[in-house]
């Protein structure tokens, strides 16, 4: 099995993170140890940022395709949050297990690059952490994606970012260089430029809103130790997991792993 390694792709200004080919086969196994999991998790309280983004724009009873749904527990929220769901892996075994023991998501086994779904099905699409899988491209995801989704519903695009602190840090050579003809075979996902993202979608969609997830999981490969070390001191304190929560939202502007894009279908 390959070891996880960040490079940085200075002519795109991307991260590649290496690891294992993902495919049906990598995520099936990813995700059968989390499936129980999945189906007791309670939504955290407050709403995760998943629900609160869904009921910001749009109402209960919304039809809602998850793509990429993995063990279904966001896709089982949105349900029990009103939303009538349906819920598509690639990965055959995952899905079969939904299928027995949450039917209620709707699950089916489908590439999301050819969905089997008529045009504008759907009032919103989630698509949580997808796109930086394809390494020729996510165009043909976004055209299903398009095609699927109603004019005026909403597609909540989720991916990891190259903040400030990555550019910054591929640029200072943080991270080894990217070599396609040394490291294809074990491409695992990218971090994309998020403003190549909307400019590349702009003719389909308004942007409504941007918001930064995950500020301190963006220290991967640059301050790793310094945060394990910030960690394991605050698990000593009786509020370590509200001051770590603070301390995350207080960096994602600069460092934030993931970014959700809420976009309306022009």
């Amino acid at each position: 099995m390959p070891e996880r390694t960040i490079y940085y792709d200075r002519p795109t200004k991307r991260l590649v993170f290496t690891d294992h080919a993902p495919d049906a086969n990598y995520w099936d196994d990813r995700w059968q140890s989390s499936l129980e999991r999945g189906l007791n998790s309670p939504v955290p309280p407050g709403g995760s940022f998943i629900t609160n983004a869904t009921k910001r724009y749009l109402p209960k009873g919304s039809k809602v395709l998850e793509g990429g749904c993995g063990n279904g527990m966001h896709s089982r929220h949105l349900h029990e949050a009103g939303y009538d769901m349906t819920s598509v892996d690639w990965a055959p075994t995952t899905i079969e297990w939904l299928k027995k023991n949450v039917p209620q998501i709707n699950p089916i086994e489908a590439d999301l690059r050819a969905l089997p779904f008529a045009d504008a099905s759907f009032d919103g699409f989630w698509s949580l952490g997808v796109i930086e899988h394809f390494y020729d491209g996510y165009q043909p995801l976004a055209d299903e994606m398009r095609r699927v989704i109603r004019p005026g519903g909403m597609l909540f695009l989720v991916f990891p970012y190259m903040s400030p602190l990555r550019t910054a840090a591929g640029e200072l050579g943080y991270f080894p260089q990217w070599r396609e003809d040394e490291h294809r075979e074990e491409f695992h996902q990218f971090a994309l430029r998020h403003r190549e993202v909307v400019a590349e979608m702009a003719a389909d969609y308004e942007v409504l809103s941007e918001e930064r997830l995950m500020g301190l999981s963006g220290f991967e490969g640059i301050l790793d130790g310094a945060v394990a070390s910030l960690s394991r001191k605050a698990e000593k304190s009786r509020n370590w997991r509200r001051m770590r929560s603070l301390l995350d939202k207080a960096v994602r502007p600069v460092t934030a792993h993931m970014i959700l894009l809420c976009m309306r279908r022009l």
